[in-house]
Protein backbone atom coordinates (compact mmCIF):
# COMPACT_ATOMS: atom_id res chain seq x y z
CA UNK A 1 0.00 0.00 0.00
CA UNK A 2 1.05 3.62 -1.02
CA UNK A 3 1.81 5.89 1.86
CA UNK A 4 -1.21 8.29 1.64
CA UNK A 5 -0.43 11.63 2.01
CA UNK A 6 -1.31 15.30 0.12
CA UNK A 7 1.55 17.36 -1.59
CA UNK A 8 1.53 21.00 -1.48
CA UNK A 9 3.69 23.69 -2.32
CA UNK A 10 3.70 27.20 -1.57
CA UNK A 11 4.86 30.26 -2.92
CA UNK A 12 4.60 33.71 -3.86
CA UNK A 13 7.01 37.21 -3.55
CA UNK A 14 9.16 37.73 -0.55
CA UNK A 15 7.66 38.95 2.93
CA UNK A 16 4.20 38.27 2.05
CA UNK A 17 3.93 35.45 5.01
CA UNK A 18 4.91 32.13 3.21
CA UNK A 19 6.81 30.54 6.16
CA UNK A 20 4.43 32.03 8.95
CA UNK A 21 1.24 30.44 7.33
CA UNK A 22 3.00 27.13 6.73
CA UNK A 23 4.59 27.11 10.72
CA UNK A 24 0.73 28.40 11.40
CA UNK A 25 -0.37 25.59 9.91
CA UNK A 26 1.61 22.79 11.33
CA UNK A 27 1.72 24.50 14.62
CA UNK A 28 5.57 25.22 14.83
CA UNK A 29 7.71 27.62 14.40
CA UNK A 30 9.95 24.83 11.42
CA UNK A 31 10.17 27.39 9.01
CA UNK A 32 12.60 30.69 9.51
CA UNK A 33 10.58 33.97 8.79
CA UNK A 34 11.41 37.44 8.70
CA UNK A 35 10.08 40.91 7.49
CA UNK A 36 9.91 41.66 4.14
CA UNK A 37 13.85 40.23 3.18
CA UNK A 38 14.34 36.78 1.90
CA UNK A 39 14.38 33.93 3.91
CA UNK A 40 14.18 31.14 1.95
CA UNK A 41 17.48 30.37 0.50
CA UNK A 42 16.56 27.16 -0.90
CA UNK A 43 14.60 26.56 -3.90
CA UNK A 44 12.59 23.92 -2.13
CA UNK A 45 12.24 23.82 1.75
CA UNK A 46 10.38 20.62 2.95
CA UNK A 47 8.10 19.57 6.06
CA UNK A 48 5.61 17.05 6.84
CA UNK A 49 3.03 17.10 9.63
CA UNK A 50 -0.18 15.45 10.42
CA UNK A 51 -3.18 16.89 10.62
CA UNK A 52 -5.80 15.85 13.68
CA UNK A 53 -7.62 14.17 11.13
CA UNK A 54 -4.96 11.88 10.34
CA UNK A 55 -4.03 12.83 7.28
CA UNK A 56 -0.24 13.62 6.13
CA UNK A 57 0.68 16.48 4.11
CA UNK A 58 4.14 17.17 3.06
CA UNK A 59 4.91 20.91 2.60
CA UNK A 60 7.28 22.36 0.21
CA UNK A 61 8.49 26.01 1.08
CA UNK A 62 10.03 28.17 -1.93
CA UNK A 63 12.37 31.45 -2.38
CA UNK A 64 10.35 34.32 -2.56
CA UNK A 65 9.55 35.03 -6.81
CA UNK A 66 10.68 38.32 -7.79
CA UNK A 67 10.91 40.22 -11.47
CA UNK A 68 14.92 39.27 -11.50
CA UNK A 69 14.40 35.56 -10.95
CA UNK A 70 10.86 34.52 -12.04
CA UNK A 71 12.05 33.12 -15.37
CA UNK A 72 14.29 30.20 -13.02
CA UNK A 73 11.43 29.89 -10.22
CA UNK A 74 9.26 29.14 -13.30
CA UNK A 75 11.36 26.26 -14.41
CA UNK A 76 12.20 25.06 -10.64
CA UNK A 77 8.87 24.88 -9.73
CA UNK A 78 7.14 22.78 -13.08
CA UNK A 79 10.00 20.78 -12.84
CA UNK A 80 9.38 20.09 -9.45
CA UNK A 81 6.15 19.48 -9.93
CA UNK A 82 6.49 16.94 -13.27
CA UNK A 83 9.19 14.92 -11.27
CA UNK A 84 6.47 14.09 -8.76
CA UNK A 85 4.07 13.75 -11.24
CA UNK A 86 6.10 11.43 -13.14
CA UNK A 87 5.17 8.39 -10.12
CA UNK A 88 2.43 5.99 -10.85
CA UNK A 89 1.83 6.53 -7.39
CA UNK A 90 -1.28 9.43 -7.02
CA UNK A 91 -0.07 10.06 -3.56
CA UNK A 92 3.67 10.94 -4.75
CA UNK A 93 1.55 13.61 -7.43
CA UNK A 94 2.07 17.62 -6.30
CA UNK A 95 -1.87 18.18 -5.72
CA UNK A 96 -1.73 22.03 -4.86
CA UNK A 97 0.29 25.13 -5.48
CA UNK A 98 -0.73 27.83 -3.38
CA UNK A 99 0.15 31.41 -4.16
CA UNK A 100 0.22 34.26 -1.41
CA UNK A 101 -0.38 37.99 -1.87
CA UNK A 102 -0.12 40.30 0.99
CA UNK A 103 -3.29 42.00 1.52
CA UNK A 104 -1.89 45.03 3.09
CA UNK A 105 0.04 45.62 0.09
CA UNK A 106 -2.58 45.94 -1.88
CA UNK A 107 -0.72 45.37 -5.30
CA UNK A 108 -0.58 42.58 -7.56
CA UNK A 109 2.67 42.51 -9.94
CA UNK A 110 1.65 41.65 -14.10
CA UNK A 111 4.61 38.87 -13.90
CA UNK A 112 2.98 37.57 -10.35
CA UNK A 113 -0.34 37.07 -12.94
CA UNK A 114 1.87 35.11 -15.19
CA UNK A 115 3.41 33.43 -13.07
CA UNK A 116 -0.14 32.03 -11.86
CA UNK A 117 -1.25 31.17 -14.92
CA UNK A 118 1.55 29.18 -16.31
CA UNK A 119 1.69 27.01 -12.56
CA UNK A 120 -2.04 26.26 -13.26
CA UNK A 121 -1.52 24.18 -16.65
CA UNK A 122 0.63 21.53 -14.42
CA UNK A 123 -2.04 21.40 -10.75
CA UNK A 124 -4.73 23.27 -9.60
CA UNK A 125 -3.85 26.62 -7.32
CA UNK A 126 -5.16 28.09 -4.33
CA UNK A 127 -4.91 31.73 -3.81
CA UNK A 128 -3.80 32.56 -0.23
CA UNK A 129 -4.35 36.25 0.98
CA UNK A 130 -2.19 36.54 3.69
CA UNK A 131 -2.19 39.25 7.07
CA UNK A 132 -5.85 39.79 5.99
CA UNK A 133 -6.03 41.25 10.23
CA UNK A 134 -4.09 44.50 8.58
CA UNK A 135 -7.06 45.49 6.03
CA UNK A 136 -10.55 46.40 6.60
CA UNK A 137 -13.05 43.62 5.43
CA UNK A 138 -14.20 46.23 2.67
CA UNK A 139 -10.59 46.84 1.41
CA UNK A 140 -9.98 42.84 1.56
CA UNK A 141 -13.06 42.36 -0.60
CA UNK A 142 -11.86 44.82 -3.33
CA UNK A 143 -8.45 42.86 -3.52
CA UNK A 144 -9.97 39.83 -3.44
CA UNK A 145 -12.15 40.93 -6.58
CA UNK A 146 -8.96 42.28 -7.98
CA UNK A 147 -7.55 38.98 -8.12
CA UNK A 148 -9.77 37.23 -10.08
CA UNK A 149 -10.55 39.54 -12.27
CA UNK A 150 -6.52 40.00 -12.97
CA UNK A 151 -6.24 35.92 -13.59
CA UNK A 152 -9.58 36.11 -16.15
CA UNK A 153 -10.81 32.79 -14.43
CA UNK A 154 -12.59 30.99 -11.36
CA UNK A 155 -10.09 30.19 -8.92
CA UNK A 156 -10.30 29.92 -4.87
CA UNK A 157 -9.49 32.64 -2.80
CA UNK A 158 -8.86 32.54 1.22
CA UNK A 159 -8.38 34.70 3.19
CA UNK A 160 -5.67 34.09 6.55
CA UNK A 161 -4.44 35.72 9.26
CA UNK A 162 -1.16 33.44 10.03
CA UNK A 163 0.25 35.65 13.55
CA UNK A 164 -1.96 36.22 16.58
CA UNK A 165 -1.09 39.58 17.77
CA UNK A 166 -2.52 42.79 19.95
CA UNK A 167 -1.52 46.07 19.32
CA UNK A 168 -2.59 49.80 20.98
CA UNK A 169 -5.19 49.68 18.17
CA UNK A 170 -6.45 45.95 17.22
CA UNK A 171 -6.00 42.24 17.91
CA UNK A 172 -5.44 39.81 15.41
CA UNK A 173 -6.46 35.74 15.70
CA UNK A 174 -5.21 33.20 13.78
CA UNK A 175 -7.71 32.42 10.80
CA UNK A 176 -8.04 30.33 7.76
CA UNK A 177 -6.06 26.98 8.85
CA UNK A 178 -9.30 24.78 8.52
CA UNK A 179 -10.83 26.40 5.32
CA UNK A 180 -7.38 25.72 3.50
CA UNK A 181 -6.83 22.16 4.67
CA UNK A 182 -10.32 21.32 2.82
CA UNK A 183 -9.23 23.14 -0.27
CA UNK A 184 -5.93 21.14 -0.13
CA UNK A 185 -8.09 17.96 0.53
CA UNK A 186 -10.35 18.56 -2.68
CA UNK A 187 -7.44 19.36 -4.04
CA UNK A 188 -6.39 15.81 -4.24
CA UNK A 189 -9.43 14.65 -5.90
CA UNK A 190 -9.31 17.84 -8.74
CA UNK A 191 -5.53 16.90 -9.29
CA UNK A 192 -7.16 13.21 -10.36
CA UNK A 193 -9.81 14.57 -12.56
CA UNK A 194 -7.22 16.86 -14.96
CA UNK A 195 -4.72 14.09 -14.36
CA UNK A 196 -5.49 10.79 -15.24
CA UNK A 197 -7.31 11.41 -18.45
CA UNK A 198 -4.25 13.53 -19.77
CA UNK A 199 -2.78 10.37 -18.99
CA UNK A 200 -3.97 7.91 -20.67
CA UNK A 201 -2.84 8.76 -24.54
CA UNK A 202 0.70 9.91 -23.35
CA UNK A 203 2.30 7.13 -25.48
CA UNK A 204 1.36 8.84 -28.42
CA UNK A 205 1.62 12.25 -27.38
CA UNK A 206 5.50 11.16 -27.16
CA UNK A 207 5.59 8.60 -29.95
CA UNK A 208 7.28 10.63 -32.25
CA UNK A 209 9.44 9.63 -35.42
CA UNK A 210 12.33 11.46 -36.79
CA UNK A 211 13.05 12.25 -40.53
CA UNK A 212 15.01 13.90 -42.51
CA UNK A 213 18.19 13.08 -40.55
CA UNK A 214 21.13 13.56 -43.21
CA UNK A 215 19.71 15.91 -45.24
CA UNK A 216 20.46 19.67 -44.83
CA UNK A 217 18.74 21.31 -48.21
CA UNK A 218 15.21 20.66 -47.38
CA UNK A 219 13.65 24.05 -48.28
CA UNK A 220 13.50 23.88 -52.26
CA UNK A 221 11.28 20.31 -52.12
CA UNK A 222 8.36 22.23 -50.34
CA UNK A 223 6.69 25.78 -49.93
CA UNK A 224 8.19 28.25 -47.75
CA UNK A 225 8.10 28.53 -44.21
CA UNK A 226 5.43 32.08 -44.37
CA UNK A 227 2.80 29.08 -46.41
CA UNK A 228 3.04 26.92 -43.55
CA UNK A 229 2.02 26.46 -39.68
CA UNK A 230 4.01 26.37 -36.80
CA UNK A 231 4.10 22.94 -36.95
CA UNK A 232 5.58 22.67 -40.64
CA UNK A 233 8.13 26.08 -39.78
CA UNK A 234 9.88 23.59 -36.94
CA UNK A 235 10.45 20.78 -39.93
CA UNK A 236 11.58 23.64 -41.97
CA UNK A 237 14.06 25.57 -40.31
CA UNK A 238 15.05 24.13 -36.67
CA UNK A 239 18.35 22.76 -37.39
CA UNK A 240 19.29 23.04 -33.67
CA UNK A 241 17.53 19.11 -33.53
CA UNK A 242 19.87 16.97 -35.28
CA UNK A 243 16.61 16.70 -37.24
CA UNK A 244 13.23 17.30 -37.15
CA UNK A 245 10.22 15.16 -35.82
CA UNK A 246 7.02 13.48 -37.05
CA UNK A 247 4.12 13.92 -34.28
CA UNK A 248 0.41 13.67 -34.11
CA UNK A 249 0.22 17.56 -34.53
CA UNK A 250 2.93 17.64 -37.37
CA UNK A 251 0.46 15.22 -39.56
CA UNK A 252 -2.49 17.63 -39.31
CA UNK A 253 -0.29 20.33 -41.01
CA UNK A 254 1.50 18.19 -42.87
CA UNK A 255 3.66 19.81 -45.58
CA UNK A 256 2.58 20.84 -49.29
CA UNK A 257 5.42 19.60 -51.62
CA UNK A 258 6.83 22.41 -53.79
CA UNK A 259 8.14 19.96 -56.71
CA UNK A 260 6.38 21.77 -58.72
CA UNK A 261 8.73 24.91 -59.37
CA UNK A 262 11.61 22.45 -59.38
CA UNK A 263 13.69 22.06 -62.73
CA UNK A 264 15.72 19.04 -61.43
CA UNK A 265 14.95 16.55 -59.22
CA UNK A 266 18.31 14.60 -57.88
CA UNK A 267 19.12 11.32 -55.36
CA UNK A 268 18.81 13.98 -52.57
CA UNK A 269 15.88 14.81 -53.19
CA UNK A 270 14.47 11.89 -54.02
CA UNK A 271 15.82 10.50 -50.80
CA UNK A 272 14.72 13.23 -48.30
CA UNK A 273 11.24 13.11 -49.99
CA UNK A 274 11.12 9.04 -49.59
CA UNK A 275 12.32 9.49 -46.01
CA UNK A 276 9.28 11.94 -45.06
CA UNK A 277 7.18 9.23 -46.41
CA UNK A 278 8.50 6.17 -44.94
CA UNK A 279 8.94 8.34 -41.17
CA UNK A 280 5.19 9.37 -41.58
CA UNK A 281 4.20 5.59 -42.14
CA UNK A 282 6.12 4.14 -39.30
CA UNK A 283 4.97 6.50 -36.88
CA UNK A 284 1.11 5.75 -38.47
CA UNK A 285 1.76 2.36 -37.87
CA UNK A 286 3.05 1.99 -34.61
CA UNK A 287 0.30 4.38 -33.31
CA UNK A 288 -2.20 2.20 -34.52
CA UNK A 289 -0.66 -0.71 -33.27
CA UNK A 290 -0.37 1.22 -29.76
CA UNK A 291 -3.85 1.93 -29.30
CA UNK A 292 -4.63 -1.58 -30.82
CA UNK A 293 -2.88 -3.09 -28.05
CA UNK A 294 -4.63 -1.06 -25.46
CA UNK A 295 -6.65 -3.94 -23.25
CA UNK A 296 -9.92 -2.08 -22.13
CA UNK A 297 -10.60 -4.28 -19.63
CA UNK A 298 -7.43 -4.07 -17.91
CA UNK A 299 -7.40 -0.18 -18.75
CA UNK A 300 -10.53 0.98 -16.72
CA UNK A 301 -9.32 -1.22 -14.53
CA UNK A 302 -6.04 -0.13 -13.26
CA UNK A 303 -8.08 3.44 -13.30
CA UNK A 304 -10.67 2.38 -11.31
CA UNK A 305 -7.63 0.87 -8.66
CA UNK A 306 -6.28 4.68 -8.52
CA UNK A 307 -10.07 5.82 -7.45
CA UNK A 308 -10.49 3.55 -5.39
CA UNK A 309 -6.96 4.01 -3.42
CA UNK A 310 -8.48 7.94 -2.96
CA UNK A 311 -11.67 6.85 -1.83
CA UNK A 312 -9.79 5.06 0.59
CA UNK A 313 -7.77 8.11 1.68
CA UNK A 314 -11.13 9.92 1.85
CA UNK A 315 -12.93 7.39 3.67
CA UNK A 316 -10.54 8.34 6.45
CA UNK A 317 -12.45 11.21 7.42
CA UNK A 318 -16.12 10.90 6.05
CA UNK A 319 -16.11 6.53 6.69
CA UNK A 320 -18.34 6.21 3.66
CA UNK A 321 -17.30 3.68 0.86
CA UNK A 322 -18.65 5.21 -2.58
CA UNK A 323 -19.01 2.68 -5.65
CA UNK A 324 -16.75 2.70 -8.22
CA UNK A 325 -16.71 4.89 -10.93
CA UNK A 326 -18.69 3.47 -14.76
CA UNK A 327 -17.15 5.95 -17.12
CA UNK A 328 -19.55 5.36 -19.68
CA UNK A 329 -19.21 8.54 -22.61
CA UNK A 330 -15.62 7.58 -21.90
CA UNK A 331 -15.23 4.04 -22.43
CA UNK A 332 -17.94 4.62 -25.77
CA UNK A 333 -15.81 7.06 -27.08
CA UNK A 334 -12.48 4.40 -26.05
CA UNK A 335 -14.31 1.82 -28.35
CA UNK A 336 -14.37 4.57 -31.34
CA UNK A 337 -10.31 5.52 -31.68
CA UNK A 338 -9.91 1.55 -31.46
CA UNK A 339 -12.55 1.59 -34.32
CA UNK A 340 -11.19 4.30 -35.93
CA UNK A 341 -7.33 2.87 -36.20
CA UNK A 342 -8.83 -0.72 -37.39
CA UNK A 343 -10.27 1.27 -40.40
CA UNK A 344 -6.73 3.15 -41.44
CA UNK A 345 -5.43 1.96 -44.65
CA UNK A 346 -2.15 4.05 -44.94
CA UNK A 347 -0.30 1.44 -47.74
CA UNK A 348 -2.98 1.95 -50.50
CA UNK A 349 -1.67 5.68 -50.67
CA UNK A 350 1.98 5.02 -49.92
CA UNK A 351 2.63 2.12 -52.62
CA UNK A 352 1.32 4.16 -55.50
CA UNK A 353 3.28 7.60 -54.53
CA UNK A 354 6.54 5.36 -53.42
CA UNK A 355 7.04 3.96 -56.87
CA UNK A 356 6.38 6.79 -58.62
CA UNK A 357 8.64 8.78 -57.06
CA UNK A 358 11.15 6.03 -57.40
CA UNK A 359 10.77 6.85 -61.00
CA UNK A 360 12.29 10.09 -60.75
CA UNK A 361 15.38 9.26 -59.55
CA UNK A 362 18.09 11.28 -61.18
CA UNK A 363 15.97 13.05 -63.41
CA UNK A 364 17.79 16.37 -64.92
CA UNK A 365 14.49 17.66 -66.05
CA UNK A 366 10.88 16.83 -65.21
CA UNK A 367 8.30 16.74 -68.07
CA UNK A 368 4.85 17.89 -66.87
CA UNK A 369 3.31 14.50 -66.84
CA UNK A 370 5.93 13.30 -64.37
CA UNK A 371 5.16 16.22 -62.30
CA UNK A 372 1.80 15.66 -62.60
CA UNK A 373 1.61 12.24 -61.20
CA UNK A 374 3.95 12.81 -58.43
CA UNK A 375 2.09 15.66 -57.09
CA UNK A 376 -1.36 14.35 -57.25
CA UNK A 377 -0.70 11.00 -55.85
CA UNK A 378 1.34 13.01 -53.01
CA UNK A 379 -1.57 15.37 -52.12
CA UNK A 380 -3.82 12.62 -51.84
CA UNK A 381 -1.59 10.96 -49.63
CA UNK A 382 -1.21 14.40 -47.54
CA UNK A 383 -4.72 14.70 -47.78
CA UNK A 384 -5.60 11.26 -45.67
CA UNK A 385 -2.21 11.70 -43.51
CA UNK A 386 -3.75 14.90 -42.07
CA UNK A 387 -7.33 13.48 -41.77
CA UNK A 388 -5.95 11.00 -39.67
CA UNK A 389 -3.68 12.99 -37.57
CA UNK A 390 -7.14 15.22 -37.62
CA UNK A 391 -9.54 12.22 -36.59
CA UNK A 392 -7.50 10.74 -34.04
CA UNK A 393 -6.84 14.33 -32.15
CA UNK A 394 -10.16 14.77 -31.98
CA UNK A 395 -11.64 11.79 -30.42
CA UNK A 396 -8.49 11.55 -28.29
CA UNK A 397 -10.01 14.73 -27.10
CA UNK A 398 -13.19 13.99 -27.09
CA UNK A 399 -12.20 11.09 -24.19
CA UNK A 400 -9.75 13.39 -22.51
CA UNK A 401 -12.72 16.15 -22.25
CA UNK A 402 -15.56 12.93 -21.29
CA UNK A 403 -13.87 11.21 -18.72
CA UNK A 404 -12.50 14.45 -16.93
CA UNK A 405 -16.26 16.06 -16.50
CA UNK A 406 -16.79 12.33 -15.14
CA UNK A 407 -14.19 12.09 -13.33
CA UNK A 408 -15.08 15.41 -11.36
CA UNK A 409 -18.89 14.91 -11.40
CA UNK A 410 -18.45 11.81 -9.74
CA UNK A 411 -15.87 12.83 -7.27
CA UNK A 412 -18.13 15.92 -6.24
CA UNK A 413 -20.94 13.70 -6.48
CA UNK A 414 -19.80 11.34 -3.52
CA UNK A 415 -18.07 13.90 -1.49
CA UNK A 416 -21.01 16.31 -1.65
CA UNK A 417 -22.62 14.63 1.76
CA UNK A 418 -19.16 15.43 3.46
CA UNK A 419 -17.93 18.79 4.75
CA UNK A 420 -15.50 19.30 2.84
CA UNK A 421 -17.83 20.54 -0.06
CA UNK A 422 -19.67 22.96 2.85
CA UNK A 423 -18.57 26.69 2.82
CA UNK A 424 -17.60 26.99 -0.89
CA UNK A 425 -17.02 29.88 -2.45
CA UNK A 426 -19.97 28.29 -5.13
CA UNK A 427 -22.15 27.79 -2.77
CA UNK A 428 -25.98 29.43 -4.12
CA UNK A 429 -29.61 28.72 -2.37
CA UNK A 430 -31.73 30.51 -5.15
CA UNK A 431 -31.58 30.75 -9.39
CA UNK A 432 -31.85 34.65 -8.57
CA UNK A 433 -27.90 34.50 -6.42
CA UNK A 434 -26.43 33.40 -10.14
CA UNK A 435 -24.49 35.87 -12.26
CA UNK A 436 -25.69 36.68 -15.90
CA UNK A 437 -23.39 33.78 -17.03
CA UNK A 438 -24.44 31.38 -14.61
CA UNK A 439 -27.93 32.05 -15.50
CA UNK A 440 -27.39 31.49 -19.41
CA UNK A 441 -25.77 28.06 -18.18
CA UNK A 442 -28.48 27.06 -15.74
CA UNK A 443 -31.22 28.15 -18.42
CA UNK A 444 -29.55 25.70 -20.68
CA UNK A 445 -28.89 22.98 -18.37
CA UNK A 446 -32.42 22.74 -17.51
CA UNK A 447 -34.12 22.68 -21.13
CA UNK A 448 -31.32 19.45 -21.76
CA UNK A 449 -32.83 17.65 -18.31
CA UNK A 450 -36.53 18.91 -18.76
CA UNK A 451 -36.38 17.27 -21.81
CA UNK A 452 -34.32 13.84 -21.45
CA UNK A 453 -32.54 12.90 -17.66
CA UNK A 454 -29.92 11.85 -19.20
CA UNK A 455 -27.49 13.48 -21.48
CA UNK A 456 -26.19 12.20 -24.87
CA UNK A 457 -22.43 12.24 -25.63
CA UNK A 458 -22.50 15.30 -27.85
CA UNK A 459 -25.18 17.21 -25.12
CA UNK A 460 -22.47 16.83 -22.83
CA UNK A 461 -19.89 17.96 -24.95
CA UNK A 462 -21.30 20.80 -25.53
CA UNK A 463 -22.56 21.60 -22.25
CA UNK A 464 -18.39 21.58 -21.38
CA UNK A 465 -17.86 24.00 -24.42
CA UNK A 466 -20.46 26.25 -23.21
CA UNK A 467 -19.03 25.95 -19.28
CA UNK A 468 -15.97 26.65 -20.67
CA UNK A 469 -16.89 29.45 -22.41
CA UNK A 470 -18.63 31.35 -19.95
CA UNK A 471 -15.91 30.63 -17.58
CA UNK A 472 -18.08 28.68 -15.61
CA UNK A 473 -16.10 26.58 -12.31
CA UNK A 474 -16.91 22.84 -12.25
CA UNK A 475 -18.13 22.78 -9.06
CA UNK A 476 -20.30 25.92 -9.65
CA UNK A 477 -21.80 24.10 -12.77
CA UNK A 478 -22.17 20.68 -10.43
CA UNK A 479 -24.33 22.62 -7.92
CA UNK A 480 -26.23 24.08 -10.64
CA UNK A 481 -26.94 20.59 -12.38
CA UNK A 482 -28.17 19.61 -8.54
CA UNK A 483 -30.14 22.11 -8.05
CA UNK A 484 -32.21 21.73 -11.05
CA UNK A 485 -32.53 18.01 -10.99
CA UNK A 486 -33.45 18.72 -7.17
CA UNK A 487 -36.08 21.47 -8.31
CA UNK A 488 -37.89 19.85 -11.09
Amino acid sequence: MHQQKINIIITGRSGVGKSSFLNYLIGSDHFKTGNGSPITTEYFESCNFTSLDNIQFDLYDTVGIEPTNIEECTNKIIDKISEHDNSSNIFNWIHTVYYCFDASSKRIQPFEISFIKKLQKYTSIIILVTKIDLVSQEDLNLFINQIKNELNFRIQVIGVCSVEQKTRKRSSKKLGKEEVLKASFLGLWYKLAETLPQKQFTFIRNNEEYILKNHNDKNKLFLSSEHMGNEFKDFLVDYNLSYPKISLAFLTNFPKLNISSLTSFNSNDRKTLIELIDSTLRYIRKTIKDIQNIDIKYFWQYNENKIKEIFDFYRKINHESPNILYSDISKITLEDIKCYVNSINITQFSRSLLESIHKLDNCIYFDSDEKKEVLKKYNTFRKYVMKIGKDLKELIDKFTIAYHVELYQYGRYCLKRNDLLDNMSDNFGEENELTAKEKIYFNTLKSYIKNNNSFSQNERMLLEALRTTLNISYNKAGRIEDYIRNSL
